[in-house]
């Protein structure tokens, strides 16, 4: 750096000038380094610190979770580890073993015995129960940040299974998220392809005061999956060198099943008013709930299609129409419920309470079912 103390000569403003370009070449790439490295880390040493001053730790993932409908005090870690990745499976998964028929994404069916478990009207088309999503097993995010995962599996004969999900919040006032999942399977025989796709979204709205609370679930769920009938012959004789050309009884059978599921449940909470504390020096009054009164609205439509435009007569020979096999069922269902909670609470100061014993809940409702069978349609 002797350069700058160079005299007015041109010599010297030469020497200047081309120190000045070898500090720029030298010194260029570690600079953009610690420029951006300010850059990133400027942003997280501010987050960490809150407003009175007190040094926070910086949010980890396992402040991050996920409950469910049915258990909304029980919450869960996302698990974004992993392990056994490699063995996870539709049908063969930890749990109650299924058995499908053939490939992914076909009919299952629960190997142990299980009965049915759900409340309400069941039109008995429950092969594809394994793959759909319901409102108990739609994943509630707590999330500080906005959280995604992405997952693809490939298999053999173009086997797929994509899932996605998204999730964030608002200022703790406005959850959001998606989920979606797609399972694409070409089988090993004829006519044994698998296209099942689902969708779900949920938003949940909190007032500040923590009065009321809204809250609303749309379900898609859409199955196209080819039907055989099981093959003709035996494709371990040797005759065939390719399972694709063993004969099979259906050719151009198709089972078609759409559930469209909607839900909007509000709430309103009565309460004591007490101070909530967010951090070791600031504290908010809020509500703290003790008997909340909800209605919820559901609207639900099932479709059901079963076509085969070229039948087998011999295999058909019990149906009455031997041009073109099809059966199709529809039902719209509309449910209101209003529901009264009563979870005892007792304030042991301004800022604090204990729980009592003792949880009281009461509900009344009807569901309307509209049913078509068999009926025409273009």
């Amino acid at each position: 750096m002797e350069c700058w103390n160079g005299g007015k000569s041109g010599r010297a403003h030469s020497r200047l000038n081309n120190c000045k370009c070898r500090w720029h070449f030298r010194y260029l790439l570690p600079s953009l380094f610690c420029f951006f490295s300010l850059f990133w880390f400027i942003p997280l040493a501010a987050s960490s610190v809150s407003e009175d001053s007190v040094q926070a730790s910086k949010p980890v993932s396992k402040n991050d979770t996920w409950y469910i409908a049915a258990e909304p005090d029980r919450l869960y870690r996302i698990d974004s580890t992993i392990y056994n990745l490699e063995e996870y499976n539709f049908v063969q998964r930890w749990g109650k073993e299924y058995l499908n028929t053939g490939n992914t994404g076909t009919a299952a069916y629960p190997i142990v015995f299980d009965h049915n478990t759900s409340v309400g009207f069941n039109a008995g088309f429950n092969q594809f129960n394994l793959y759909r999503y319901h409102i108990d097993s739609i994943r509630y995010y707590r999330v500080i940040r906005p959280y995604a995962e992405l997952s693809m599996i490939l298999g053999l004969n173009n086997e797929q299974l994509f899932q996605g999900r998204f999730a964030h919040q608002v200022k703790n006032i406005l959850f959001y998220g998606v989920d979606f999942t797609r399972i694409f399977s070409r089988g090993a025989y004829q006519n044994q392809r698998a296209n099942d796709n689902g969708f779900n979204f949920y938003a949940i709205y909190n007032s500040k005061n923590k009065h009321w609370n809204v809250q609303a679930d749309f379900i898609l769920n859409n199955n196209k999956v080819q039907e055989n009938g099981g093959v003709r012959a035996d494709p371990f004789n040797g005759s065939y060198f390719q399972k694709k050309l063993v004969p099979v009884t259906v050719e151009k059978a198709e089972n078609n099943y759409r559930q469209i599921d909607f839900h909007l449940k509000s709430s309103y909470n009565v309460g004591k008013r007490y101070y909530e504390r967010k951090n070791d020096t600031t504290e908010v009054k809020t509500i703290l709930p003790i008997f909340k009164i909800s209605h919820h609205l559901n609207i639900e439509q099932q479709t059901y299609r079963f076509l085969d435009a070229s039948p087998d007569p011999d295999y058909y020979a019990s149906f009455f129409n031997q041009d073109t096999v099809s059966n199709r069922l529809q039902y719209l269902k509309t449910g209101n419920t209003i529901m009264l909670d009563l979870q005892p609470r007792k304030l042991t100061s301004d800022s604090t309470f204990i729980e009592k014993d003792f949880i009281a809940h009461a509900e009344a409702g009807y569901d309307y079912y509209f049913v078509k069978n068999n009926y025409a349609y273009d």
